[in-house]
């Protein structure tokens, strides 16, 4: 079986401004802000669609090793990010109240570990 070169550097490239973009939006400042501001909270919903639709593409097309490699990294973030805010009880980002936060947690913990078992 030959591999595109130049399609498995596209996916990949994609997957990097995916991962980017979940990191930018999983910040406690760009969530504050986007909450605060319409015309931020407008371009965080346009850059999670353009995100989405790009990886729908490319998963559909990536090399089966890609995609396992991505999802896994992808479930230990959320498994990483759920852990973290059901295990502190002080608030980590301003959008949230401590309940809602801890409940944030446990619905990234789940989301993390469906995608894990799911991936493999």
């Amino acid at each position: 079986m030959w591999v595109n070169i130049r399609e498995t550097s596209w996916s990949i490239a994609v997957f990097i401004f995916i991962i980017a973009s979940l990191i930018f939006w999983m910040l406690p400042h760009s969530v504050d802000y986007s909450v605060i501001n319409k015309s931020c909270n407008k371009i965080m919903h346009l850059n999670m669609l353009l995100s989405r639709t790009l990886l729908v593409a490319v998963l559909r097309n990536v090399l089966f090793e890609i995609k396992i490699l991505f999802l896994g990294m992808l479930a230990a973030r959320l498994l990483a990010t759920g852990i973290v805010l059901r295990s502190f009880n002080i608030l980590l980002c301003g959008a949230f109240n401590i309940d809602q936060q801890q409940e944030t947690g446990l619905y990234l913990i789940i989301i993390g570990f469906a995608l894990l078992i799911t991936a493999l």
